[in-house]
């Protein structure tokens, strides 16, 4: 395991809140939240919980920056 990831996994456990969101609230919120962040806002302050969540899962952080770059690509 490379420093990097032992690094990730040691941050994502220090920041890990009582309570969280799930991944299917946050697929369920990704429009919303994608076209905040598409448009300049700052979703750590609009969408906590979900700022929380990306920063702790690979997967959905992977499909947020995918659909931010497209609508920015689609925006040029």
């Amino acid at each position: 395991m490379s420093i990097d990831r032992l690094r990730w996994y040691l941050e994502s456990i220090e920041n890990t809140q009582a309570e969280e969101v799930d991944c299917d609230t946050v697929f369920e919120l990704m429009e919303a939240v994608v076209q905040e962040a598409a448009a300049g806002a700052d979703i750590t302050e609009l969408f906590p919980e979900i700022a929380i969540h990306l920063g702790h899962c690979p997967s959905c952080r992977d499909l947020f920056d995918t659909l931010v770059a497209l609508g920015e690509h689609g925006n040029s």
